[in-house]
């Protein structure tokens, strides 16, 4: 059987009953959740509507400008070591055993990926309702972070989470247009 089938297929069952119990799959079989479905988001909802209406074209978003001022070298740490560590304590380290139950854990999961989301408001330099479509990626891939620390651990989710924004700032620099 292919990998992505199996892994999606273990993250479905997940969804529906949270547990904490540790997943016999490989990091790097996990790992290919968050990147695929950030992009797999933004090419089926966000990038089509951006081409159908111009209701992102005010949106400016903090990523461009950083880009232009910070040196490559400090935004690829930042982006890819420091800010993730920050968000894995904040909005993953406490969902564990100890201070969640298993009876509140998808409640709790689905807080933190809610409010992960809502945070990466902050990117845009003003706050649009329209914006909040544009935060489904973040929101997801928060709930797919969760999914990876409760069944991996918080390393992993760091890692995860450090891999995706690198992937994506990358690209921002690559493909600055799009």
């Amino acid at each position: 059987m292919s990998i992505l089938p199996v892994v999606v297929s273990d993250f479905i069952s997940f969804i529906k009953s949270p547990s904490y119990q540790k997943s016999e799959t490989p990091f790097w079989k996990l790992y290919l959740l968050d990147p695929l479905s950030t992009f797999l988001i933004a090419a089926l909802i966000i990038y089509p509507l951006e081409i159908l209406t111009d209701v992102f074209e005010s949106s400016e978003n903090i990523l461009e400008e950083a880009i232009e001022i910070i040196p490559f070298w400090l935004m690829i740490i930042l982006v890819t070591i420091i800010i993730p560590l920050i968000e894995e304590i904040i909005f993953r380290s406490w969902l564990n055993r100890r201070l969640v139950s298993q009876k509140y854990l998808k409640f709790a999961l689905i807080f933190s990926s809610v409010v992960f989301g809502l945070v990466h408001l902050t990117n845009y330099e003003e706050f649009e309702y329209a914006n909040i479509i544009l935060i489904i990626p973040q929101t997801t891939s928060g709930f797919i972070l969760g999914y990876i620390r409760i069944v991996k651990g918080l390393r992993y989710s760091w890692l995860t989470h450090g891999l995706t924004n690198g992937l994506i700032y990358l690209t921002a620099l690559i493909f600055p247009n799009l």
